[in-house]
């Protein structure tokens, strides 16, 4: 992965499987993912091409490994605390649609 940046987040999923899901039921539902941000170019053999992927990285243990991740991932929005990014996230070999609401911490 050619990497371009990475940083400790906290991020909350905007949408369920590809539909926009209610603020509240974000909060009701309370999943945080925390890790490390990894942002950059991913060549996927199964695109046969090189994809733009965002992926939150466990901080634990000895081996990083990926909690969740966008491919073709793009910033949207950026300040100097939070940014908005939008991708495709894969479940079960269905692709989705997917906002992630990042914090740094």
């Amino acid at each position: 992965m050619h990497q371009v940046g990475q940083m400790r987040v906290k991020v909350i999923k905007i949408n369920a499987k590809g539909q926009l899901e209610f603020k509240k039921d974000r909060d009701r539902r309370g999943e945080v993912h925390d890790g490390e941000l990894k942002f950059g170019e991913n060549r996927l053999h199964r695109y046969k091409r090189s994809v733009v992927t965002a992926s939150v990285m466990s901080v634990t243990g000895n081996v990083p490994h990926p909690i969740i991740e966008l491919e073709d991932a793009v910033v949207l929005r950026i300040d100097d605390k939070s940014m908005l990014i939008r991708g495709v996230e894969d479940i079960d070999g269905v692709q989705y649609a997917q906002l992630w609401d990042v914090r740094v911490t």
